[in-house]
């Protein structure tokens, strides 16, 4: 009945038993107001009286729910209802939605009159709108949230009134609003972090129902809330987020240094995180050193193919060529410019052959690098200047044995080259040390020299062929021009036609062996200090591996060493002129003036 002068109270009748009265059919708690009151007519003398004169309006169930249940739902003044009696509500809400009009139907949607699924067994007091719900009987859905997440229906209102809740917005699919909810419960740092990591990967490998496009506000809150379950690169569980970690796919290109989820993402999901672009060249740069340091030649192998596929060469140019990127194929990793397809066998480790796969499957991003098919001229020539030793480091001259291999490897390799353009290049000498070609000689007198340790001798084991390639002076012609600095050297005399050792040798041939005797002891007592004539037979055979000729092959036998112990002196250089200029070589007793004063042997 109508209230004018009432003050404003608010409280719920129930008009159970009275129903005939003013056409209420079952219990149906109503509300008291400002301008509304409804009266329980228990008295039959009141029920009389309010008939007679007409002072109440008897309203249908549907219209005392639109018209003022609804209403009162919606301002809030529900909430000193007892449990019961709001579920009893809930109920009847349900039970004639169908008889609302669609603008009722919508107030309904948006209101909170839902009773939950108790949790844990225990009755829950708290009423939801069918939008903040979701369908038990989704097992999908079920599978996304935490079991002490208040998300589900009484169990009563899903088998009654289903179909109701769904039309009120009872979520029953994984939609893009569900995902979103869900991602941003994930990045909250929920209490159970090991059951947050495994819903939140049930959710990425979910089929979702997305309704906006790849570069709306949904994606951005993808990539940058920490939500992702990976394992990062020591092997811990974390949450990432999308610019901190990539799908398994990746592993080769980021798993070094970001964070993997640990299974394959689809297309779809890998649009939405921003994986389907192009991995930054720093990540890439990132894994590469990475790989590098654990001598890993999948993720080097990996990264650079990547590189090459993405057009992201010119990118990081510079910082490819400082890299030890490229796997040689004896497993070690150089900078592109210590690297070639072929031709440095012997030139570790100053220079390095390429892995055949890694070259056949990069070759453009690889020439692209600089690296050629086989080291030129001037690839030799900076291998071998690593090897020239500080000014300050005089003990470091002398080469180790496995230099002098790769030295003499540098110096077959460049005489390929014009002889012209070597002005620059090093030889090694037979003391193990580089100098200069100019300054370098070849002993064609074997041990017959009489400046052995004075002169920088070519090493024994670079062939005649490439000394001959070389233009290096033989010792027998550079005492012809008078070069090795012996007393008389520039004696206008001096001309010798021929080679020195030729000569001995036809001397020695000439006269017997009972001759060549009485000369060794002539030359002692010649020599006038000397006081001892020694005498030595080795009976050894040497090598003949390091033979100036192969003729030289045939001396390398037993010898007689015969030895005094006078002093050179300045007269006797006479004698070795006239040796070397062939004027007394018929004359045995110059044998006594070469070989005086030193250790002499013949064979």
């Amino acid at each position: 009945m109508p209230g004018n002068d009432l003050e404003p109270c608010f409280s719920w009748t129930s008009l159970n038993g009275y129903s005939e009265v003013i056409g209420l059919p079952g219990n149906v708690p109503v509300p008291d107001g400002t301008n509304v009151l409804f009266v329980d007519a228990k008295l039959e003398d009141t029920r009389k009286f309010l008939t007679g004169f007409q002072l109440a309006a008897c309203p249908c169930t549907v219209s005392l729910l639109k018209d003022f249940i609804v209403s009162f739902w919606e301002s809030g003044h529900f909430k000193g209802l007892s449990i019961c009696c709001r579920e009893h509500i809930a109920r009847l809400f349900l039970s004639h939605f169908y008889n609302f009009e669609r603008g009722t139907r919508e107030r309904l949607a948006s209101l909170s009159f839902l009773p939950l699924s108790p949790i844990d067994g225990k009755r829950v007091s708290k009423f939801a709108t069918a939008a903040q719900l979701i369908d038990s009987s989704n097992h999908l859905l079920r599978s996304l949230f935490f079991d002490d997440e208040e998300v589900f229906p009484a169990q009563w209102v899903m088998d009654e009134y289903k179909g109701v809740a769904i039309d009120c917005g009872l979520r029953e699919r994984l939609t893009e609003d569900l995902v979103k909810g869900r991602i941003k419960c994930f990045a909250n740092d929920h209490d159970d972090t090991e059951r947050t990591w495994d819903l939140a990967g049930k959710l990425l490998q979910s089929k979702v129902e997305w309704s906006s496009g790849a570069d709306t506000e949904l994606p951005v809150i993808l990539r940058e809330l920490e939500w992702l379950p990976a394992i990062d690169c020591h092997g811990k569980k974390v949450q990432a987020n999308a610019t901190q970690c990539r799908g398994l796919g990746d592993h080769l290109l980021v798993g070094l240094v970001h964070s993997l989820v640990q299974f394959d993402i689809t297309e779809d999901w890998k649009q939405r995180l921003g994986w389907n672009g192009a991995i930054p060249i720093t990540t890439l740069l990132a894994q590469l050193e990475r790989g590098i340091e654990k001598e890993d030649g999948k993720v080097v192998h990996a990264v650079l193919k990547y590189v090459q596929r993405e057009g992201q060469v010119e990118i990081c140019y510079k910082e490819l060529m400082d890299l030890r990127c490229i796997l040689t194929q004896s497993g070690c990793f150089v900078s592109p410019r210590m690297a070639f397809h072929t031709g440095c066998e012997r030139l570790e480790p100053y220079l390095y052959n390429i892995d055949n796969s890694l070259w056949y499957d990069n070759s453009s991003l690889l020439q692209r690098l600089g690296i050629k098919e086989k080291p030129d001229l001037e690839d030799l020539l900076q291998a071998q200047r690593e090897f020239q030793p500080r000014k300050e480091a005089v003990e470091e001259a002398s080469l180790k044995e496995a230099d002098i291999a790769i030295q003499i490897e540098i110096i077959k390799l460049a005489t390929v080259f014009d002889r012209d353009r070597l002005s620059t290049l090093m030889i090694v000498s037979a003391i193990g040390s580089l100098c200069a070609l100019e300054d370098a000689t070849y002993n064609d007198l074997g041990p017959l020299s009489p400046v052995q340790g004075t002169t920088n001798f070519t090493h024994p084991d670079i062939p005649y062929s490439i000394v001959a390639k070389l233009r290096i002076e033989p010792l027998s012609e550079r005492i012809k021009k008078g070069q090795l600095g012996l007393a008389d050297i520039d004696d206008d005399e001096f001309d010798q036609h021929e080679e020195v050792a030729d000569g001995i040798n036809d001397t020695l041939e000439r006269y017997p062996v009972e001759a060549t005797f009485k000369e060794y002891l002539a030359n002692a007592d010649d020599a006038g200090s000397a006081t001892q004539i020694n005498w030595l037979l080795d009976a050894r055979q040497h090598p003949q591996v390091s033979v100036v000729t192969p003729e030289l092959s045939a001396y390398q036998g037993p010898a007689l060493v015969v030895h005094n112990d006078g002093t050179f002196q300045e007269k006797d250089f006479e004698g070795l002129k006239h040796v070397g200029r062939g004027s007394k070589r018929d004359d045995p007793s110059t044998i006594g003036k070469f070989g005086r004063g030193s250790q002499t042997m013949y064979h």
